[in-house]
């Protein structure tokens, strides 16, 4: 850290003042995609980050499989996507793509904490950037459109980086773990600390406990599914 000085700020504390700058998103998500698709199929990154245990033990068993069985409704459906992200090894994963985790400045971006690092399914870390977007225009219902627009911002930007390999059942591996995730930092063990509110974490389980099961995985329709809720409170 002494490396990174004062013109560092952090991505998060920027976001919970309003700072949505779309330079940011664009650059958070190339970076992502960047990761992803020159780690795609190569045999040396998958032979270095064989650490299914300690992803599992960070993320799929504390946010899926808990949230499952406090859901039970929706039980199965977390239990069959922690099992596929367990058979799934497609690219280097970080694991922990949130804004807390990365500190910008006018020339550069750095990401952090890489201990959650997998080679498995790159949708994981789309769905958990997305997210932390989709529940600060929650959070924060004066910028919530700001918000909604970097996560446009970061799936355009993504779906640029990776090119023909961002295919349709990508892009609904992602959908599905974002509706996971939403709910998963509510109820997990890991619940997002700026959504105390009661009402607020209602809402999410009803958004969730409605589309998860039809199968609502398109970005475009959780997105202007979740606008008009937002809109409607």
């Amino acid at each position: 850290m002494e490396f990174l000085d004062e013109r560092f700020v952090n991505w998060k504390s920027a976001l919970l003042r309003g700072a949505a700058l779309e330079e940011d998103a664009a650059r958070a998500a190339k970076l992502m995609g960047t990761i992803h698709a020159q780690s795609w199929a190569d045999s040396e990154a998958q032979a270095k980050f064989q650490t299914w245990p300690n992803f599992f033990a960070l993320r799929v068993e504390p946010y899926l499989l808990t949230t499952g069985s406090r859901h039970p409704k929706l039980r199965s459906l977390f239990e069959e996507e922690a099992e596929r992200l367990r058979r799934t090894a497609l690219a280097l994963v970080h694991g922990d793509f949130s804004p807390k985790n990365i500190l910008i400045s006018r020339e550069r971006l750095v990401l952090l904490d890489c201990e959650a690092a997998w080679f498995g399914d790159p949708a994981f870390d789309a769905a958990f950037l997305l997210n932390h977007l989709f529940l600060k225009a929650l959070h924060l219902p004066a910028w919530r459109e700001d918000y909604l627009r970097l996560a446009v911002v970061c799936w355009s930007e993504y779906h640029a980086g990776l090119a023909q390999r961002f295919d349709g059942n990508l892009s609904f591996r992602i959908g599905r773990l974002l509706l996971m995730l939403m709910l998963a930092r509510m109820d997990g063990k890991s619940p997002v600390e700026y959504i105390a509110e009661e009402r607020k974490k209602e809402l999410v389980r009803g958004f969730v406990g409605r589309l998860l099961p039809a199968g609502v995985f398109a970005m475009e329709e959780i997105t202007d599914n979740w606008r008009r809720l937002l809109a409607a409170q």
